[in-house]
């Protein structure tokens, strides 16, 4: 009964701890554990800049962001016990289109519906015991943050790198306003709305990122931290396509266009061109009055289309002098080249498609003199040179350096390279975005808004039934006076694209308060560039590529330092839900409506299966979880080991709720040690452990290159503090009062704090705070567990191992694992186990000894 009642008292003693650990996300103590910083005594640590891609303001955290948010907490508590200065901030990403169409929605202005989500989510951020630098906290809608938005846009003008023009643009029939080409995907469907993309003449803003376009490609290869997928991505974008242009004359020039730039990479077949294919986006036939052309065909290209008309006109080809006939083609890509190609169906499969459905004439100007010419398809091969002049009878190698040579002899044409990256398109005809500093004056044109009148701040209006720009409506907030000959102006009523909020946020986090500049360069010096970036993969080509740009521009300006933002980027994986679809109609099910029998999913009530799978969390899918109830019924630390055990950081997470209860029994588990010292260190005689003193120096070792930016592999980090909490919990109960065992728990919590915190700091205060223990160099200077030290591995430690675990096989199968002395050899060992497990080997078919040798 006295033993019962002790183990009660134990059980009752743990669970208060865990439940403590749930309840104190919200409570002083998680401010205290989590949140503590000695400001003035990090001056002089070398500074590391850990950043999260800071969220969109919906209003309820999602487990994706805590999966993200709690990689980079972990990261940055790691370096601080490093010994560096960690800058981990946090902001918002404030302006877009949901807060607007919410805001209509309700009633109400974006400005109040996005503050009330914000205070709602760093709410949440809290609970999850995430330990950001508040004081650096920027929200992009704050007019002292776009002011500086502004002031990079004039920046950019003043460069000749922000510019407008009349151009065929993307067009969001639902959310009446321009995108991007990149924010339109391969169905011609809008990123944000799901709506087909329509086709729209408008004037509009743009960067000219092409400018940078050389060094964003060839400055991939320095960026070591990155993922290849993700520089692969970027490559892909930009485009880099060797070749060669041929100039095209015109048969009737026009004022505007005497001839047609065209690029190709086989130049040798220039003899076999028969027409000259051009965008629907080119020039010549967004001019022409032939609606049947014009509307007829969609600027949205469709790699195998037939879909095209001739437009009447003629070009000659230079080679030959032959005229041949120019048609609007869909399959022709506009941001390719100069949107326009020269029709050789003989030798590209999809020019054969076209002039087959057009019957264009085909002309083989290649073949294989080895092999009978097929003419019911194009020849796409190498080969040799036939009905091309002077070039017959020559290696298509040897005649396509000829004529780029020819062509460039005479001027009409050389090598090129070209890319399929355009300039960035940021015009948005929404409201609620920062709005572009320009004045357009009837006496002085465009006039760029002074620096000194600085922020353009949008007017206060309520936004309920409203659609499209409301800006170009407010005839109050649009007229004004010309800043340069003090006449009556308008000014600019489009606002900016959002992606320019976030491509220069994370250099406004060290410098957050400068009312004076963007940053001080002085401050970004010793900041930038950031050592660890963690985001989502979805960000690899938007999101990245402009933040690199805007760097590179900055950069060229005197303003920064470094010329690329990121130096080590973490991308993590889905969090996945687990969704049900009905055998039938195929639709997503509630959870409500289906019975999980032995891990087989039921139709409610009856015996129907239903199909199950593993897919990125969503609300129509019915499979998301919300984040604060889990919280609340596990506790923040034991949420967080699952995120981080359950998968690397690149990898899919598939959530489980029933895995988490395994980390809180960890917690528990290793919480009762604690307990087990504090006993023992009362009333026993100090015993020297050295074989525990070597499992915690080794798994200081791997943990230490586990937790590494490079490496960030923490699921492997908390499986050899797992090991090691079994090695700690294996020494003797009358043993657990020594020194050494108190080492281990020291050297067991500080590794463990950054992954959890919370229990961590007060598993470490309960011991720090022992009588026997309070003087001892493991408090440090301030005695709290995050201002303590990593530990150091020191591998002669591992000497003191004297026996190592042997796993036993027997017949093929896990028999158990012994112990043996360090000093035997293999061919001892083997007399040892047999010894050891009583065996009889004639009833043994086959035994295996696997031993596990601490090496020194």
């Amino acid at each position: 009964d006295k033993l019962r009642k002790m183990l009660r008292a134990r059980q009752l003693q743990h669970s208060r701890i865990i439940q403590t650990s749930r309840r104190s996300h919200t409570s002083h103590a998680i401010r205290r554990y989590c949140q503590q910083g000695k400001k003035d005594e990090e001056i002089g640590k070398p500074k590391k800049y850990t950043l999260s891609m800071f969220p969109y303001p919906s209003g309820n955290l999602h487990m994706g962001h805590v999966r993200v948010y709690t990689l980079v907490d972990v990261l940055a508590r790691f370096q601080k016990m490093q010994g560096y200065q960690v800058l981990n901030p946090m902001g918002w990403d404030a302006f877009g289109l949901p807060a607007e169409n919410a805001a209509i929605e309700r009633g109400m202005n974006p400005a109040t519906w996005t503050r009330m989500n914000i205070a709602q989510m760093k709410t949440q951020l809290q609970q999850l015991g995430s330990e950001f630098d508040w004081d650096k906290e920027v929200t992009t809608c704050d007019p002292s943050y776009y002011k500086w938005t502004q002031a990079l846009f004039l920046e950019l003008y003043a460069a000749g790198l922000a510019y407008q023009k009349n151009a065929m643009v993307n067009w969001d029939p639902v959310d009446l306003t321009v995108l991007a080409n990149e924010q339109v995907d391969q169905q011609g469907r809008s990123w944000r709305s799901g709506a087909l993309v329509e086709q729209k003449q408008l004037k509009q803003w743009f960067f000219k990122i092409t400018e940078f376009v050389e060094p964003l490609l060839k400055d991939l290869d320095t960026l070591k931290g990155w993922p290849d997928q993700v520089k692969n991505a970027q490559r892909n974008w930009i485009g880099e396509s060797q070749g060669a242009f041929f100039e095209f004359q015109l048969e009737n020039p026009t004022p505007s266009m005497k001839s047609i730039k065209i690029f190709t990479t086989r130049a040798e077949t220039l003899y076999g061109v028969t027409y000259l294919a051009l965008s629907p986006s080119h020039e010549l036939v967004t001019q022409s009055s032939d609606r049947r052309i014009t509307g007829g065909i969609s600027t949205q290209s469709t790699h195998d289309s037939t879909q095209g008309f001739p437009l009447g006109i003629f070009a000659i080809n230079p080679a030959n002098n032959e005229k041949v006939p120019i048609y609007a083609a869909e399959y022709v890509l506009g941001e390719v080249g100069s949107g326009a190609v020269m029709g050789v169906p003989a030798h590209d499969s999809r020019d054969f498609k076209f002039a087959k459905f057009h019957q264009i004439p085909i002309r083989y100007v290649v073949s294989d003199p080895e092999k009978e010419l097929d003419t019911t398809s194009a020849y796409t091969a190498e080969g040799v040179m036939k009905n091309s002049g002077n070039f017959d009878g020559k290696s298509t190698e040897e005649a396509r350096k000829a004529i780029i040579d020819m062509a460039a002899q005479h001027s009409w044409g050389g090598i090129m390279k070209t890319y399929r990256l355009r300039d960035w398109l940021i015009s948005r005809q929404r409201y609620w975005g920062t709005p572009i500093p320009i004045i357009h004056c009837g006496n002085c044109g465009i006039v760029p808004v002074p620096e000194k009148d600085l922020p353009v701040v949008l007017p206060e209006v309520n936004l309920k039934g409203v659609k499209g720009s409301i800006l170009a409506q407010l005839d109050d907030w649009k007229n004004c006076t010309c800043p340069k000959c003090s006449g009556k102006a308008v000014r600019e009523t489009d606002t900016m694209d959002t992606f320019i909020d976030s491509s220069w946020y994370f250099l406004r986090y060290p410098d957050a308060h400068n009312s004076e500049k963007m940053f001080d360069p002085e401050i970004l010096k010793q900041w930038m560039p950031v050592s660890a970036y963690v985001g989502g993969i979805e960000h690899a080509i938007l999101h990245l590529l402009y933040s690199r740009f805007i760097t590179k521009f900055l950069h060229r300006q005197g303003k920064l330092e470094n010329s690329e933002p990121f130096l080590n980027l973490i991308t993590q994986g889905m969090v996945q839900g687990k969704t049900y679809k009905h055998p039938e109609t195929g639709k997503f099910l509630k959870p409500d409506e289906i019975d999980v029998i032995s891990d087989v999913a039921y139709l409610k009530g009856t015996e129907t299966k239903v199909s199950s799978s593993w897919e990125k969390m969503s609300k129509s899918k019915y499979n998301g979880v919300d984040p604060v109830p889990v919280i609340s019924q596990f506790g923040s630390d034991a949420v967080r080991l699952y995120i981080l055990f359950k998968a690397p950081p690149a990898g899919n997470l598939e959530w489980d709720m029933s895995q988490i209860v395994g980390q809180t029994r960890w917690l528990q588990r290793i919480t009762s040690l604690v307990q087990d010292h504090l006993d023992g260190a009362k009333n026993s005689t100090d015993h020297r452990l050295p074989n525990l003193i070597g499992a915690v120096h080794e798994t200081i070792d791997h943990v230490t290159k586990c937790m590494s930016i490079e490496s960030h592999s923490f699921n492997v980090a908390i499986s050899r503090m797992m090991a090691l909490s079994n090695v700690i919990g294996d020494v003797p109960i009358e043993h657990r009062g020594s020194s050494d065992f108190g080492h281990a728990l020291r050297s067991f919590f500080i590794m463990l704090y950054p992954m959890a915190p919370t229990i961590s700091s007060q598993m470490w205060d309960r011991i720090v705070q022992s009588s026997d223990v309070a003087s001892n160099d493991w408090i440090g200077k301030f005695g709290e567990i995050s201002q303590q030290s990593w530990p150091v591995y020191h591998s002669e430690l591992l000497v003191a191992s004297s026996t190592f675990e042997v796993a036993v096989m027997l017949n093929g199968k896990k028999n158990r694992v012994i112990q043996a002395k360090s000093e035997l050899s293999d061919s001892e060992l083997q007399n040892f186990g047999v010894s050891e497990l009583k065996i009889d080997l004639k009833q043994v078919e086959r035994m295996v000894l696997a031993p596990n040798r601490k090496v020194p």
